[in-house]
């Protein structure tokens, strides 16, 4: 497809945008938390992308993650730009939970109702930065060696990231739970 890419091939244009934009709106959603600028973010992404092709190395990266990147420091941007407060998240809690409350993981697979309505009060009062570097990690799954490339940092500074949220958030549902 790479190739096909290159060549400026419209059936490998195609298949790359349906592949890979639904990728890069859910990293501009995350962050952006608006639909409407999450998809213009999502097409500006996907032309710079397909106008850049040739700057795109394998070796470096796959594609799905140097697309990331280029949404992360895109919506990056807008954050600056607009300077907007975080915006609720829907979130599945069930991969979070026992590290968030440093309870062992429930094996029912449910994590008790007053959790998720706790951690859904909670995360979106982290700056958007923070919310995808959790859903990044704990949702899409990503390997740290994948976030470092879409962020630009180091694996070493994405894994104390993670570890001040985890803290944060903590913090943050103690003071719930008390008010």
């Amino acid at each position: 497809m790479l190739e096909a890419l290159r060549r400026g091939e419209r059936r490998a244009q195609e298949n790359f945008l349906r592949r890979y934009a639904p990728r890069v709106f859910s990293i501009a959603w995350r962050m952006l938390s608006n639909q409407l600028d999450a998809e213009e973010l999502t097409q500006d992404v996907m032309v710079q992308a397909l106008q850049s092709i040739d700057t795109y190395d394998p070796a470096r990266a796959s594609l799905a993650t140097w697309l990331g990147r280029i949404a992360y420091s895109r919506a990056l941007n807008v954050i600056d730009k607009q300077r907007r407060r975080p915006r609720p998240l829907d979130i599945d809690t069930d991969s979070m939970s026992h590290t968030l409350c440093g309870q062992p993981p429930d094996l029912s697979g449910e994590p008790p109702p007053e959790l998720i309505d706790l951690l859904e009060r909670a995360i979106p009062t982290l700056s958007p930065a923070d919310q995808t570097l959790l859903h990044l990690f704990y949702f899409d799954r990503q390997p740290l060696a994948e976030i470092a490339y879409i962020t630009g940092m180091t694996t070493g500074t994405i894994a104390t990231r993670l570890h001040r949220i985890r803290q944060r958030l903590r913090d943050i549902i103690n003071k719930l739970r008390n008010q």
